[in-house]
């Protein structure tokens, strides 16, 4: 999992979104930006800024009650990131990108315990 960084943007908005792309990338684009007007457009697996465009991770939401991030300790243990389908949506857990990761551990597990009942 990757560590990363959040920034809301107080703006005129027509529904909730939430972008994610590299912090770096999005760092340079911001410093290049000579102007504290600016216009940015989202749409599906884009981001627009000014007359930029750049590929980004994109979810637009119909209400804002599933906009949160899934907070983890640096160095997660399997039962933290299991107990996250107990406090998360699963569009959230999606957009974050741990439902793989969570698919991974339930699979290792189930094997674990078939191995065991076989002895």
């Amino acid at each position: 999992m990757l560590l990363g960084a959040s920034k809301v943007i107080y703006c005129n908005a027509t529904g909730p979104v939430k972008v994610s792309l590299p912090f770096w990338y999005l760092n340079d684009i911001v410093r290049l930006i000579a102007t504290h007007d600016f216009r940015i457009d989202i749409s599906e697996g884009f981001l627009t800024i000014g007359k930029l465009t750049v590929e980004a991770d994109t979810c637009f939401f119909q209400d804002d009650s599933i906009l949160r991030s899934i907070k983890l300790p640096i160095h997660f243990t399997v039962s933290d990131l299991l107990r996250i389908n107990d406090r998360y949506t699963p569009e959230e857990i999606a957009f974050n990108k741990l439902d793989v990761l969570i698919k991974k551990y339930i699979e290792t597990i189930s094997q674990d315990i078939n191995n065991l009942s076989s002895i």
